[in-house]
């Protein structure tokens, strides 16, 4: 072994594990030699620093649709069984209209996209829940709601419903 391989601290450690790794693969590597060993052994302490100081990219569900496409060269209307329309194909690729579930769940598994991916990150992601809601409950067509069954067995009247 070259060196000693340890736990990387510093963005140094990192850089020169990375070139002596790089230096490892473009060798042909014997099988259960001592270096396949050192190359093993310095893939997990590169990934287990990255994991730690590197944050994870967070990948916008249009821009992993279209790198599918691009990369099984697809059109837009190789999408049609996954989103629809060629017409919601289109405003689902400019960005129009969002991804029902349904639509990721096809392209989840037609295109073997992630849904991680067409999930994305959401601008709601930092809403705090402890906060007082900014609508009026009093501006529900609460006795349409009533009348739908959205309060089970509750039985009073509209006016008493907006005093709960």
């Amino acid at each position: 072994m070259r060196d000693q391989i340890r736990v990387l601290k510093t963005r140094e450690d990192y850089d020169k594990a990375l070139g002596y790794l790089g230096e490892l693969m473009g060798k042909d590597l014997a099988p259960d030699s001592d270096e396949e060993r050192e190359f093993d052994l310095l893939n997990l302490v590169i990934g287990n620093y990255e994991a730690e100081t590197i944050a994870p990219i967070s990948v916008d569900p249009v821009d992993a649709i279209l790198f599918r496409m691009d990369q099984q060269n697809l059109k837009r209307r190789h999408l049609v069984p996954y989103i629809g329309s060629i017409s919601k194909v289109s405003e689902v690729l400019n960005r129009k209209r969002h991804l029902s579930l349904s639509m990721i769940r096809r392209l989840h598994e037609g295109l073997g996209i992630p849904a991680e991916s067409l999930i994305g990150s959401s601008e709601d992601d930092e809403v705090n829940l402890e906060e007082a809601p900014t609508f009026s409950y009093e501006q529900f067509p609460l006795k349409e709601m009533q009348e739908r069954g959205y309060f089970g067995s509750f039985e009073c009247g509209t006016g008493e419903l907006k005093t709960y």
